[in-house]
């Protein structure tokens, strides 16, 4: 689905995100990739490093950011329906693709309990 892409100015390496859903588009999850430029190889696995399963519904929203080669952006955690809550959450990721917090993101815009009816 969504797919988000990012590299830092002189580095060798380009990296993605994309939001992955089942067949009907019901469950949503997140992926991450990087790329050698020089070569066109894929460095994490051939298909890509699964930061959330489908059905997580942990999925990133706007850009990816690198520094560092160090990835991050903003997930949301949640059905994101319009009237269920959704937590908005920061993560960063270290060069091999893997959580760099021990709680994996940080809170950053978060309403837990609200909803569209109140």
């Amino acid at each position: 689905m969504d797919n988000q892409i990012a590299i830092e100015n002189g580095s060798d390496y380009l990296w993605a995100v994309c939001t992955y859903t089942n067949t009907n588009q019901s469950l949503s999850g997140e992926y991450v990739q990087k790329f050698n430029m020089a070569a066109g190889t894929r460095l994490l696995t051939n298909n890509a490093k699964n930061l959330f399963p489908i059905g997580s519904e942990i999925v990133h929203r706007d850009k990816l950011f690198v520094y560092g080669d160090t990835p991050f952006f903003i997930i949301s955690k949640g059905m994101d329906n319009g009237v269920s809550p959704t937590m908005l959450d920061v993560l960063k990721l270290d060069p091999m693709g893997n959580f760099v917090w021990s709680d994996t993101s940080k809170a950053i815009a978060s309403l837990a309990g609200a909803n569209k009816g109140l």
